[in-house]
């Protein structure tokens, strides 16, 4: 697993970041076909899932199969996650760490995605909205530049937080899973010249708190519907009028709703130290005292493509290895 280091930066008064080698020796830690997660059997969630997105691993039409169900390697307890059959209809939906679409580079990598342990409930607003919005903002920044390398993605559950002041939250639990508080992602984005920036979100796992007042007006719509069909023969007059105006209003649509999801995503950045204080996880840490090397390691993922004989994407990555320890890592 390949994490942030903080160095200081001696042109301005202010940290900067730069990846570090450094790959956590835990046997909870469990490698996909191109994600990495820390499972944690008491939650019976990942703790952490790490996965790179580039336009190779990006790359791919793949879709899930319509046989294809959730679930998990039981070869072992440690790893056992909730049971297939009770992941039905809840007030809580089956939400990705990983998620599927940045994995289409092949069939297998793709199914990866599907293990109960990469996922965990969520409120259909943080699935369907926020956590979909932040995937799509995560495969953008690829997308939609040419000086963007890699962006590294680090995802994973919050929980209820026991504050002596005040009662602790009430654990809730869905499916023997117990039900997060918030979601993190830790995005680095590694520039093709090396350099490294950070963002990092925390979203609540809960309904909006405006919900009733959405449901009061879609009362009010339907109220409204029958004297719209009133008006119906009027609106097939004007509806010639309107066609015309038809692509600039949807192009403003468009604009604005490309304006919207900026400022929503905008609302929920916060701190690395926030995610690092809440999470119990460390993605930060200091320079090294007695150097460090920098490297460009480059990783090709192969994996089976169903039918269709095997697949591969590439992975380049500039990183920096501790001198004290560089003859200790297994390079993959």
């Amino acid at each position: 697993v390949i994490l942030p280091g903080k160095v200081k930066s001696e042109a301005k008064d202010r940290p900067t970041y730069k990846l570090i080698d450094s790959i956590p020796f835990l046997r909870e830690v469990r490698k996909k076909k191109s994600y990495v997660m820390l499972y944690n059997s008491q939650t019976r969630n990942a703790t952490w899932v790490y996965e790179i997105l580039n336009k190779s691993t990006l790359a791919g039409t793949q879709s899930r199969k319509r046989d294809l169900k959730f679930k998990d390697e039981l070869f072992e307890p440690l790893y056992e996650a909730a049971n297939i059959e009770e992941c039905d209809e809840s007030e809580y939906e089956q939400g990705h760490l990983a998620s599927a679409a940045n994995h289409k580079w092949c069939q297998e990598a793709y199914e990866d995605t599907f293990i109960l342990s990469n996922i965990a409930p969520q409120v259909p607003y943080l699935n369907q909205n926020l956590w979909k919005e932040l995937e799509n903002h995560c495969q953008a920044k690829i997308n939609n530049s040419s000086d963007i390398r890699n962006v590294h993605v680090y995802s994973g559950p919050i929980y209820p937080q026991c504050d002596k002041r005040k009662k602790a939250e009430r654990v809730k639990s869905w499916r023997k899973k117990i039900v997060p508080t918030h979601f993190f992602k830790v995005i680095i984005i590694e520039h093709e010249n090396g350099t490294v920036e950070l963002e990092c979100y925390k979203m609540p796992n809960e309904e909006p708190k405006n919900k009733n007042k959405k449901e009061k007006d879609k009362n009010k719509q339907e109220q409204d519907k029958n004297k719209q069909s009133k008006d119906k023969n009027k609106q097939e007059k004007d509806k010639n009028k309107q066609s015309k105006d038809k692509n600039r209003h949807s192009k403003d649509k468009n604009k604005q709703e490309k304006d919207k999801n900026k400022i929503v995503l905008k609302d929920y950045i916060v701190p690395i130290k926030e995610i690092e204080a809440e999470s119990g996880l460390t993605f930060t840490e200091s320079s090294c005292t007695e150097g460090e090397v920098d490297i460009t390691r480059k990783v090709k993922l192969v994996g089976g493509n169903g039918n269709e004989g095997s697949c591969s994407a590439e992975i380049k990555v500039t990183i920096c290895t501790p001198l004290t320890n560089h003859n200790d890592f297994v390079y993959m």
